[in-house]
């Protein structure tokens, strides 16, 4: 995974009725979720054994939207259906990392911190 790019591959997949692509991040700030669900016909008609959620070229997409590695992340592939008693079966696999540093947490906090003391000063 980068910042903008994540690709996912399978041999096989469980019976499912939505397969979904997924990667998270967050900060103090902001929350980043970023998806891509190809469908079951697409991946029955092309026969693809894998997924890439790519927002390198998406028209107006803005860089501020990226994950940021240093911050923690998650990120996972889903195979999920229903079943006519509308019981969830699910399978998954995900990894996840914690924020690289407390010293960039701590100067994250601040700088909202700081932020948020100079908006309520403008307000006034």
């Amino acid at each position: 995974m980068t910042s903008d790019r994540l690709v996912a591959e399978w041999s096989s997949l469980s019976e499912y009725e939505q397969l979904w692509l997924g990667s998270f991040s967050a900060r103090e700030d902001l929350q980043l979720d970023h998806y891509v669900w190809p469908s079951p016909a697409f991946i029955e008609a092309t026969g693809a054994t894998s997924a890439t959620l790519d927002l390198r070229d998406v028209p107006g997409f803005k860089s501020a939207w990226l994950h940021d590695p240093a911050d923690g992340w998650y990120r996972v592939l889903s195979a999920e259906r229903y079943t006519a008693a509308g019981d969830f079966i699910g399978s998954s696999v995900s990894e996840s990392a914690t924020p690289m540093s407390a010293a960039r947490a701590s100067r994250a906090r601040a700088t909202v911190r700081a932020a948020m003391r100079d908006a309520m000063l403008h307000e006034r």
